[in-house]
């Protein structure tokens, strides 16, 4: 019997662009003829990326290894057009293609319609002025990005990643003529020019970075951007998932910080490719589960919720369902109710979503036209946050996570006291988070916390408890890589040392095990022999 080298589960899009394209995703079984290794990750990472992990103290593992190349040509050799390798998910984007070509390759196990969604892949002086905000003075205000700035936080050595559908006219537009670029690049183009291309993204960027005093001065003016197009609006397909995902695994090569995606999706023009809300669970669509895998490279995805609270949909799109995203609702300028069209939660394993709000509606942007004016949509509250996350994360110390952040928004929101799935915690304030003595005291608790052995050989693991966490409900969680949850169990008694099961299916990989409180979590990587 041959060797099987791989295996390539394969995707029909069921897309058809201008050209009649088509496109699928070939998912491959391993990475072992690779050739790059785990211990030189400078071969395939960018120095940022690198110490952004050994900050938050993250294992570089096989997900972060490139796809191997042989793999990539054998596909290719039937006439594939190769679009992008995605490595989190082992697997490579083609189109024009056919199913009987593909399955020439001996190592082709079987073949699936794209549509079945059971499978998918987790320095300047400080200033301390505020600005003349202009219009943009009252939602700046409302999340307190004004006293952010003046502590000096305008994000300055952040790097934050736009996924979005173009950026029409950003090269000309007055009001970015301060823009620190990190890169531009167009993943259906594939070409650097994004300024060709839709508005949505632009006005997006504009309430983070856009600078002129006096008429309109974005959250985070100072951080550096990477604008990347993954959305195309001629039609809506699950391959603009996986184009995210592709710039995801970009953005955490060079070192991004910040995720900011003002996308969601739900339904599409193939009618087979919907999800339902049943899938709105954390761990199904593939933009969740590749949002769930910058996750755990560290990198803080700060999503817009959706603006589908007055359709027949109503609930939040993807990926604004992972636990491991911070989902925005959209408010009222002026009134501060939620806009009717914001999307609300909860999610399908009944988690609270959204997770905060900002201005959506009656928000002011500045159009791709140079002109200032109104907009609404939860496309406008989330970058808004995301900016206040860029300054806070340079103002806390460094190696500070994406849940430590996520954590603080949510805990100084206006609703914090009682959330629920319209308004999550509220309206998030810098002073606040910044602030919240407690959660420091959280977190040098957790790094007490010990889980062993691991690697595990057994089915059985111990995490061992400092005193203060006894008597304490806890919640142990087990989680794919890619944010799948596996199973979960509660526990409070007087024990320091709680024995748990590991998942008996997934040995041979790499799990995620969340320890949590109420109001705070560690999640630790276990190696399952």
């Amino acid at each position: 019997m041959k060797k099987t080298l791989f295996t390539a589960i394969l995707f029909h899009l069921s897309l058809l662009l201008s050209a009649q394209e088509t496109f699928y995703l070939v998912q491959f079984k391993d990475k072992n003829p690779t050739n790059f290794s785990l211990s030189n990750p400078e071969e395939y990472l960018s120095e940022a990326s690198i110490n952004r992990r050994e900050m938050m103290n993250i294992a570089i593992d096989s997900s972060d290894l490139p796809v191997v190349q042989s793999y990539i040509d054998a596909v290719a050799s039937t006439g594939a057009t190769i679009w992008y390798p995605l490595k989190w998910f082992n697997a490579v984007i083609v189109s024009n293609t056919n199913t009987a070509e593909i399955e020439k390759i001996a190592s082709v196990e079987k073949v699936m319609n794209m549509s079945d969604k059971t499978m998918g892949g987790i320095e300047e002086d400080e200033k301390t002025e505020a600005y003349d905000y202009g219009k943009a003075k009252q939602q700046n205000e409302l999340l307190g990005i004004d006293k952010m700035h003046k502590d000096g936080h305008k994000g300055e050595g952040i790097h934050v990643a736009v996924l979005d559908a173009g950026f029409k006219n950003y090269t000309t537009n007055p009001y970015f003529n301060e823009l620190k670029l990190g890169e531009a690049y167009d993943f259906y183009s594939k070409n650097s020019n994004v300024a060709d291309d839709h508005n949505h993204g632009a006005d997006v960027l504009s309430t983070m970075a856009a600078y002129d005093e006096g008429s309109f001065v974005g959250g985070a003016p100072e951080a550096t951007y990477y604008l990347y197009r993954t959305e195309n609006t001629s039609y809506e397909s699950r391959i603009e998932e996986l184009m995210w995902v592709a710039a995801a695994e970009r953005a955490d090569s060079i070192g991004v910080d910040i995720i900011q995606s003002s996308l969601g999706y739900y339904d599409f023009d193939d009618a087979s490719q919907n999800y339902t809300q049943s899938d709105l669970n954390g761990k199904t669509a593939w933009i969740t589960l590749g949002a769930n895998h910058a996750y755990t490279k560290g990198i803080l995805v700060v999503s817009s919720a959706g603006n589908e609270g007055a359709g027949y949909w109503k609930k939040i799109s993807f990926p604004a369902d992972s636990p491991f995203v911070l989902t925005v609702g959209s408010v009222n300028n002026t009134t501060l109710n939620k806009a009717i069209t914001s999307s609300f939660g909860p999610t399908s394993d009944g988690r609270i979503k959204p997770d905060v709000m900002a201005a959506g509606e009656g928000a002011w942007v500045v159009k791709s036209t140079g002109t200032v004016s109104t907009a609404n949509g939860t496309s406008f509250s989330a970058p808004q946050m995301a900016a206040l996350c860029a300054g806070l994360i340079q103002a806390l110390p460094e190696g500070t996570t994406p849940m430590d952040v996520i954590t603080r928004l949510r805990r100084s929101g206006d609703k914090a006291s009682a959330p629920d799935s319209l308004y999550g915690f509220g309206i998030p304030n810098y002073e606040r988070a910044l602030l919240i003595t407690d959660l420091e005291e959280n977190e040098s608790l957790f790094k007490k916390v010990k889980v062993y052995p691991n690697p595990v050989n057994d089915t059985i693991i111990k995490v061992e408890l400092p005193s203060k966490l006894k008597n304490i409900e806890l919640e142990f969680t087990w989680f794919t890589m890619a944010g799948q949850m596996l199973q979960s169990q509660k526990s409070s008694n007087e024990k320091s040392i709680e024995l748990l099961n590991v998942p008996a299916s997934h040995r041979g990989q790499y799990l995620l095990l969340r320890v949590s409180t109420e109001e705070y979590y560690k999640t630790f990587k276990v190696k399952v022999n």
